[in-house]
């Protein structure tokens, strides 16, 4: 008896050592098998209701803003003591725009091609009387359209001096440059160097400085990053604009060129007084209205292939293709043109399956 006992403990040893090895092996085989039947099923599509387009379609954008760097305004030859300062930040100066009065003289912005350099008086031919003619004029005063000083332009001159406070204005005998300041061009002010009380600022001393202007603005996709200072003196668009859609920055219609990827000159006058000075990247909206016809549907709904666009619709438990035409991308959507019926719901298949719209 205990022979017999003492034979089955070898072979009972054996049998347990192998099911200890055997038994992870086994295991093994049945993860895979069932990880190779998980693999195996096929991804079910997704269906999504389809929704008419309506009102106006909003895509939002970046916009990409180049500044120019501030314009300085130097003073002209001046004397006096400065009594009164007429323009403080932020305030747009224009031709005939009043800068201050200084020595008892109202001093005057003038929009000109260069600065007086002379006093005018009769006789004074050139393109500085003309200028001077055409500065009088749109003071509404009576001066000659002609490069000459004659009797008219002294009567126009002397009308002005009296207006702007010059001493005995009905017996000067010349312009003086001095009562006016250059104006390149038309500009909010950014900072003004006029004290009152102070002597009047020495020649070519900056007394103004003009704001900054937007140069170049493009249309970037929404989302877009501005580049490292300095990096690019250009900027590239990423983005355009369809024929039927408008910019809207910060609520107003900005015009766009004859490319639909950048601002045109007349937008860019726009652009400085609806975003902040030296904004490098500001918020846009590209706004068209739906048209009759057209759907929203989710991006990958739609199929794009060298056979076209299309999307398939669920009809009657059927795949059902329909081409389309794609007219805009907004915020994971797109709207097309297709021939999609009211409650269709567009099917978006799976990425594993090979989709052709020919």
């Amino acid at each position: 008896m205990q022979t017999t006992r003492r034979a089955s403990w070898p072979v009972l040893t054996m049998i347990g050592v192998g099911a200890w090895i055997v038994a992870p092996f086994i295991a093994l085989c049945l993860l895979t098998a069932q990880a190779l039947n998980a693999a195996s099923v096929e991804p079910r599509p997704v269906v999504v209701a389809a929704e008419h387009a309506v009102g106006d379609l909003n895509r939002p954008v970046a916009l990409g803003l180049q500044w120019s760097d501030p314009l300085p305004i130097p003073a002209p030859e001046w004397a006096g003591i400065v009594q009164e300062v007429y323009v403080s930040a932020g305030d747009a100066v224009v031709d005939g725009t009043p800068i201050a009065r200084i020595g008892s003289i109202r001093r005057l912005a003038a929009l000109t091609s260069y600065p007086f350099d002379r006093p005018l008086a009769l006789g004074d031919t050139g393109e500085d009387v003309a200028m001077l003619s055409s500065f009088l004029r749109a003071r509404g005063l009576d001066a000659p359209d002609v490069p000459t000083f004659d009797e008219r332009t002294l009567a126009a001159v002397r009308s002005y001096a009296a207006s702007i406070g010059v001493p005995e204005a009905g017996s000067v005998a010349a312009f003086d440059p001095g009562w006016v300041m250059f104006l390149l061009a038309e500009r909010p002010v950014a900072t003004i160097d006029v004290v009152i009380g102070s002597s009047a600022p020495a020649q070519g001393s900056v007394v103004l400085q003009l704001a900054p202007q937007v140069v170049d603005a493009v249309l970037w996709e929404d989302g877009t990053q501005p580049p490292a200072e300095g990096s690019v003196e250009h900027l590239t668009p990423s983005a355009s604009a369809s024929p039927t859609e408008a910019l809207l920055v910060g609520g107003q219609t900005v015009a766009l060129d004859e490319t639909r990827t950048r601002v045109s000159a007349d937008g860019l006058d726009a652009l400085a007084s609806l975003v902040a000075a030296g904004t490098s990247v500001a918020a846009a909206n590209l706004i068209q209205p739906a048209e009759d016809g057209q759907w929203v549907v989710p991006a990958p709904a739609l199929v794009t292939s060298e056979g076209g666009s299309c999307v398939f619709v669920r009809r009657d438990d059927k795949q059902v293709r329909l081409d389309a035409t794609a007219f805009v991308s907004i915020s994971g959507t797109v709207v097309i043109e297709a021939d999609l019926r009211p409650g269709d719901e567009v099917i978006i298949l799976p990425v594993t399956q090979r989709i052709t719209c020919g």
